[in-house]
C-alpha cells in the first residue's frame, strides 16, 4: 500500500515532508471521526422518526396475497382485497399470515392484530 506521501507526489506531483503529512492524517482522522458520529446521530433519529410513523399509522382489511422481496432483505409486502398495499414487513409475518385472513393495527399502538377464523392473534 502507497503512502500518502508517495501517493501526493504520484498524483499532483507535489513532494511533502514528515510534518506535512502528519498534518494531513491528523485532519483525515478528525474530519472521518465527525463525518462518522454525524452518520451515527442521523441513523438513530432516522429509526426513531421510522417508528413513530409506524406507530401512527393505521390499517385494516382482508388479505389478498403476500410477497417476500428477497432482494429487500426479504421486506414482506401485504396486498388487501380492497387494494391497499402495506409494505415494510419482517420475513415472520409471511409464513404467519395467510390468504382471507384479517389483519388490523389501531393508531398509536405497535401491535398488528391477525384474525383467522373466530381466533384473534397478535402479531410480534
Amino acid at each position: 500500500m502507497a503512502s500518502l506521501k508517495d501517493a501526493t507526489e504520484f498524483l499532483f506531483g507535489v513532494k511533502i515532508d514528515k510534518k506535512t503529512e502528519w498534518i494531513i492524517n491528523i485532519f483525515l482522522l478528525i474530519f472521518l471521526s465527525a463525518v462518522f458520529l454525524i452518520m451515527s446521530k442521523y441513523s438513530k433519529k432516522q429509526g426513531e422518526l421510522m417508528a413513530e410513523k409506524r406507530k401512527q399509522s393505521q390499517f385494516s382489511g382482508i388479505v389478498d396475497s403476500l410477497y417476500s422481496d428477497k432482494a429487500n432483505h426479504a421486506v414482506v409486502s401485504v396486498f388487501f382485497k380492497d387494494g391497499i398495499k402495506k409494505t415494510g414487513f419482517p420475513e415472520s409475518y409471511y409464513y404467519a399470515i395467510k390468504k382471507n385472513d384479517s389483519l388490523y393495527k389501531l393508531k398509536n399502538n405497535d401491535t398488528i392484530y391477525l384474525k383467522r377464523g373466530n381466533i384473534i392473534k397478535k402479531l410480534n
